[in-house]
């Protein structure tokens, strides 16, 4: 555990709790095809002010699009307070603000409902704290965006109180973290399209099929040097032909 000093009233102590990595296989809507995968990685800390006082702990979970050539990260928080000497009552972030995916691509595949289902499932293990309130603005409130985003808050039981009739703007209604509802619309077990595998199995598995790509190249140079000048040996041409169907299978 790794520990610094600050220049508060008390010292403040951080360690990390877990850390742990993953990917994300995203799937086309409704089809088998793999849009992109993305790497996943989560960190927990806690703080601790001095006399071991439990000051507060922080979920941070960083995504990395595998895709080339871009590359893309993006990374989302939350943090959860316990009664202190500066807090009255248990608190939890969900958003640190907002859930944004800035990347066009990653955008409308079910990525960010995902990470909020994460962010959820973590805020469970405190099921008495208040909610902190979302606030919803003017600026992610376009047609196209609009409907998304009220969808996206409330498919985890998030109420909200809007200004308008349109629901362009508004906030959250008070709630404790056991009103809050996992939304598992995104995995692909119940019509969603997106595998969560652990990061071991993902490199197993690519190294299984770039394995696998490498005997197809090599039966093609077979293929493309085989010599037409002479008559066709059958046996040995099919031979051929088998081995890079069963390199694809």
């Amino acid at each position: 555990m790794n520990s610094h000093s600050s220049n508060n009233l008390f010292n403040i102590i951080t360690g990390q709790v877990n850390n742990k990595k993953l990917v994300l296989k995203v799937h086309k809507h409704n089809s088998p095809e793999i849009h992109k995968f993305v790497f996943v990685e989560f960190f927990i800390d806690r703080e601790f002010l001095g006399n071991n006082i439990f000051h507060k702990e922080v979920i941070t979970i960083n995504l990395i699009d595998l895709s080339p050539p871009s590359f893309h990260e993006f990374s989302f928080s939350a943090h959860y307070l316990p009664v202190s000497p500066f807090v009255e009552k248990e608190k939890i972030s969900l958003t640190n603000g907002h859930v944004f995916i800035p990347h066009q691509d990653c955008r409308g595949y079910k990525i960010g409902t995902w990470v909020m289902n994460e962010i959820v499932t973590w805020a469970s293990q405190w099921p008495n704290a208040d909610i902190e309130k979302i606030v919803l603005g003017y600026g992610d409130a376009t047609i196209e965006n609009k409907v998304r985003r009220n969808k996206f808050y409330e498919g985890f039981g998030i109420k909200f109180n809007y200004f308008e009739n349109d629901k362009l703007s508004g906030y959250s209604l008070p709630m404790k973290s056991s009103d809050l509802t996992n939304n598992k619309s995104w995995d692909k077990n119940f019509s969603g399209n997106i595998k969560v595998i652990d990061v071991i199995d993902f490199i197993k598995e690519t190294t299984k099929e770039l394995r696998s790509a490498n005997k197809k190249v090599a039966v093609i140079k077979d293929l493309r040097n085989y010599p037409y000048n002479y008559k066709i040996q059958k046996k040995s041409f099919f031979s051929i032909i088998k081995s890079f169907f069963r390199n694809e299978n």
